[in-house]
């Protein structure tokens, strides 16, 4: 696990990876596929660099975008506000439940 900050090893790495980005940007290209894997590899190495937190990462990102963008489609053709409640309850429920989680089940870290 990489301690973020703790080391001037860290903005190092930091530093090389993000450096083709920068050239990127700079010179008016975008990356976005090499910085979706960059966020997440750093997130995963970050946060405890086994698969299943890679795993619970990319499927937390994947049900908040599928419920975003659902609630935009749905906004297009009408607009009651408890379906918007709804929608916010459902994306705050995914980080009550990992918070509360431990409580629930303290085996479980």
């Amino acid at each position: 696990m990489m301690q973020p900050y703790s080391t001037p090893f860290y903005f190092v790495i930091l530093g090389t990876l993000f450096l083709p980005l920068i050239i990127a940007q700079l010179t008016g290209r975008k990356w976005m596929v090499y910085q979706v894997i960059l966020t997440l590899g750093l997130l995963w190495m970050t946060f405890g660099g086994e698969l299943q937190q890679l795993i619970a990462l990319v499927s937390f990102g994947l049900i908040e975008t599928l419920l975003v963008k659902g609630y935009l489609a749905y906004r297009k053709r009408a607009n009651k506000s408890w379906i918007f409640y709804s929608a916010v309850i459902l994306a705050i429920a995914q980080l009550f439940i990992v918070k509360v989680w431990p409580v629930i089940d303290p085996a479980h870290p």
